[in-house]
């Protein structure tokens, strides 16, 4: 049955959204590349699950140190923090289920957070569509939105990656890090 919730209330928000004009296609195309020297500030939300935090977490460490104490921010969900097991660097932001509603959409005062952070890009490293960090994504003003293809994605992101299902989500890190010039 749980099985079926997620897909169904993920359904239910996008029309409820699309409906309130909450919702629309962004309108801005992001650079197909983009050169940290030039960007201010990123922020990379990082996946849900602990299957998915391993690899992840060996993504995170393939940083370069410089540039994670100066132009990177990681959100990271409070619950799987432990799962990450080296040292992360400092400017790790966590949440938790305090800060998101029933229907999985961040909360007012959390958006409004990422907001005041004024970041130039976003980038959403759930494999697969997850509405909570989508949806941060979108609101985060950003003008550079990044997140994996799938059913809704096009209303969220201005540049999706095509992660094929035969593909690693390794491969798919490496080509996103090779995309941002890292």
């Amino acid at each position: 049955m749980k099985n079926y919730i997620n897909p169904l209330r993920t359904s239910i928000l996008i029309t409820w959204f699309k409906f309130t004009q909450q919702l629309n296609q962004p309108n801005s195309i992001g650079k197909i590349s983009i050169n940290i020297k030039n960007t201010k500030k990123i922020l990379m939300i990082f996946p849900d699950g602990k299957s998915n935090s391993r690899i992840a977490g060996h993504f995170l460490k393939s940083f370069d140190k410089n540039i994670n104490e100066k132009k990177i921010d990681f959100l990271i969900n409070k619950s799987i923090y432990h799962s990450y097991q080296f040292n992360l660097p400092n400017d790790i932001k966590t949440y938790n289920d305090n800060q998101i509603n029933w229907f999985r959409v961040p909360k007012k005062s959390f958006i409004n957070s990422i907001i005041h952070e004024k970041y130039d890009a976003v980038i959403d490293l759930q494999p697969k569509f997850n509405f909570f960090s989508a949806y941060l994504t979108l609101k985060s003003r950003a003008n550079t939105r990044i997140g994996f293809l799938s059913k809704y994605s096009y209303l969220f992101y201005n540049l999706e990656i095509d992660r094929k299902n035969t593909e690693f989500l390794e491969q798919s890190y490496l080509y996103l890090k090779k995309l941002l010039n890292l």
